[in-house]
């Protein structure tokens, strides 16, 4: 969830018009302005494409925005999510072209490359920084709220678990295979998931890294987990034992009611409530 750098450079000529460092990339901007500018052009004339949306280098992953001429790119850890991070330079953007909406872009640009007069953009700062600092924030309460969603789930999945397990230890059963084995059908396929790993004492979600998935897919996942156990729970158990576990979860899910609703998840946990009423 790093920003490192951000440069505005023309399409063609590779000018920077403006950049800023945000994090630890340390590089000639003019120079890497033209390399950017090149390589974008390289992608349009040689490979028949529109321009290049992303690419790695290293460490490090770029990504584009272009209009009118223009190239935004933002230098990024290769980890982070394309799709909000292109969401940022889109708004980037927008703001620049908005405050510099008086520039006649297609002339000035070829004026601009032989004048090489930039020093006005850097009014673009505050800008900038403001679009960066929304971003970083809407990241940390992204990361925050995963945290509590893992959290939430881990709760019941795991209260879930034991008493299935309880109930395997007074039959004589082996239960913990089946539930095992219905949570790594379900992450399987799912990189970060495949981490979490499963014991006696339940599910330990401690080498999942939240911020290599996005938050609606790991709600998806941690609420597909406690389903399938708890379908699992019926054809091991039967109805009523389920049930009478389902009526424990309910009441701890009442005394969490505010964060259920901050995390969006009313529906999935209504879901599980309702089980015990129509099974």
């Amino acid at each position: 969830m790093v920003i490192h750098n951000v440069w505005i450079f023309t399409k063609k000529s590779g000018i920077s018009l403006y950049h800023k460092k945000y994090g630890s990339v340390e590089v000639d901007e003019s120079l890497f302005s033209g390399f950017l500018s090149s390589i974008n052009t390289l992608a349009e004339s040689e490979f028949d494409q529109k321009g290049v949306e992303s690419i790695k280098m290293g460490d490090y992953k770029f990504l584009y925005d272009h209009f009118c001429g223009v190239l935004f790119t933002v230098a990024v850890d290769p980890e982070d999510t394309e799709s909000e991070i292109k969401e940022m330079l889109a708004k980037a953007r927008t703001k620049f072209f908005n405050q510099f909406a008086e520039e006649p872009w297609e002339n000035y640009l070829k004026d601009l490359a032989k004048s090489g007069q930039v020093e006005h953009f850097n009014q673009y700062q505050n800008t900038l920084d403001e679009v960066v600092f929304e971003y970083k924030q809407k990241k940390a309460e992204e990361t925050n709220n995963k945290k509590r969603l893992i959290d939430f789930y881990r709760l019941l999945i795991n209260k879930f678990f034991l008493k299935v397990l309880a109930f395997s230890e007074v039959l004589d059963e082996d239960f913990q295979t089946p539930l095992s084995n219905v949570v790594n059908d379900l992450v399987k396929n799912n990189a970060i998931l495949k981490s979490i790993t499963i014991s006696e004492e339940g599910l330990s979600f401690e080498a999942v890294d939240s911020n290599k998935i996005e938050i609606n897919e790991l709600r998806t996942y941690l609420h597909e987990i406690l389903d399938g156990l708890i379908n699992t729970g019926y054809n091991l158990m039967g109805t009523k034992p389920v049930n009478k576990i389902i009526g424990q979860l309910g009441s701890m899910v009442a005394k969490k009611l505010t964060d259920i609703k901050n995390l969006e998840i009313c529906h999935q946990v209504l879901q599980i409530v309702l089980k015990s009423g129509g099974s």
